[in-house]
């Protein structure tokens, strides 16, 4: 059977760097009969709708659900059927929206295990102190994604607090036992960890990270920066 890896998230939890490991190694991972789809499948071989872009979360998400479910189902089913031309069983889907929305892809992933391919989750937590930390430097300074002045931690966090729980449940709850909740933490490495959980060699590929926290000199920057703006930085 077919084989789904699709790895929901948490955000914060090395998402970036697993996603550019996969992308710049898709002709070592070809090889081993494995393709990246991307975040928003841009990367499948049908390459047909306007959300099919890195940035097509949202794009995706503003289609109503009918719609939405048949046009990803067509470019799943389509895709599937070359990668199987080519020797490939095994596709990955990685966007770290989804753990939250689950709305969006769940009624797709159901109707593409009813087709009989195998679907598995995979998703990683973070210690909540930690993670609100990272989250606040990225989105509550560095990127500024709120309206009005800079706000501080303690107001930053009224509305930013780490859940993990909640919506693993809803995953939970459908996929059950494919469902691989990993420790980031305990990880150490967490794209050595994902290539683990998703069977990936990891021979020849080369491992990619992507965010370094920024100095306290440079955020204290940027929050003087992007304080002189009312809207999102």
């Amino acid at each position: 059977p077919f084989r789904l890896t699709v790895h929901v998230g948490a955000g914060k939890t090395g998402t970036s760097s697993i996603q550019k490991t996969l992308l710049s190694n898709q002709s070592e991972l070809n090889e081993q009969g494995i393709h990246y789809m991307g975040l928003m499948l841009e990367q499948a071989p049908l390459k047909k709708y306007l959300w099919q872009k890195q940035r097509g979360t949202e794009a995706f998400s503003e289609l109503d659900g009918e719609t939405r479910r048949q046009q990803a189902l067509e470019v799943i089913r389509n895709s599937v059927k070359k990668f199987q031309d080519k020797g490939i069983s095994h596709a990955i889907w990685s966007n770290e929206s989804f753990l939250k929305r689950p709305d969006m892809v769940m009624g797709i992933l159901r109707h593409l295990r009813d087709d009989g391919i195998d679907i598995e989750i995979v998703a990683y937590v973070r210690r909540h102190d930690a993670w609100m930390k990272s989250a606040y430097i990225q989105w509550g300074l560095k990127h500024k994604t709120y309206k009005g002045n800079i706000k501080s931690f303690d107001e930053w966090a009224t509305k930013g607090r780490a859940e993990f729980m909640k919506p693993l449940k809803i995953w939970i709850e459908s996929f059950q036992d494919d469902v691989h909740v990993r420790n980031f933490d305990a990880s150490g490495d967490v794209v050595a960890d994902f290539m683990d959980v998703a069977e990936i060699d990891s021979k020849g590929i080369e491992k990619l990270r992507v965010y370094e926290s920024p100095s306290n000199e440079e955020l204290a920057l940027r929050a003087l920066f992007n304080s002189h703006y009312k809207g999102e930085v």
